[in-house]
């Protein structure tokens, strides 16, 4: 959870040796030198750390403007999605609205979605989780339910 709030407030990630080398020449070293590499699950979530946080820099975190309402059920729990939701520039709704925007969504699990009313579009909790990683909404990606008319 810590990594992804990281991301989303552009802060440089560094490896131990970033610490050890700045402790020996006793001034801190240019931190984007020693950006933390996973190539393996860089691979596998598709996305590349330093472009995330540079993406972070030039636009503003990807959940900039959108709110997001997250049923009860899902996992991770509200409360763990709450920091990262406001951390990558998001706004956390506690009750589903009767009337949202266009800038506007639901997460939960696929098992729960029918529980869901309303036009809210419904998305799967990768589309927090996936989206810090990368920096962007993958809506397509994590659809559970479209907008829909009231029920």
């Amino acid at each position: 959870m810590k990594f992804l709030c990281a991301i989303g407030r552009g802060t440089n990630i560094v490896s131990e040796d970033w610490v050890k080398k700045s402790k020996t020449a006793k001034e801190f070293l240019d931190a984007e030198e020693f950006t933390i590499r996973d190539d393996v699950c860089e691979k596998k979530y598709r996305f590349s750390l330093a472009d995330s946080i540079s993406r972070v820099r030039e636009s503003g975190p990807f959940l900039s403007g959108w709110s997001v309402f997250v049923s009860g059920k899902c996992e991770p729990k509200p409360a763990q999605l709450k920091e990262i939701i406001e951390c990558n520039g998001g706004k956390l709704l506690r009750t589903s609205p009767k009337n949202p925007n266009s800038q506007t969504f639901a997460v939960t699990l696929e098992t729960d979605k029918a529980t869901l009313r309303g036009k809210l579009p419904v998305y799967g909790p990768e589309i927090i989780l996936t989206g810090a990683l990368r920096q962007e909404l993958c809506f397509d990606e994590f659809t559970l339910r479209a907008s829909s008319p009231e029920l």
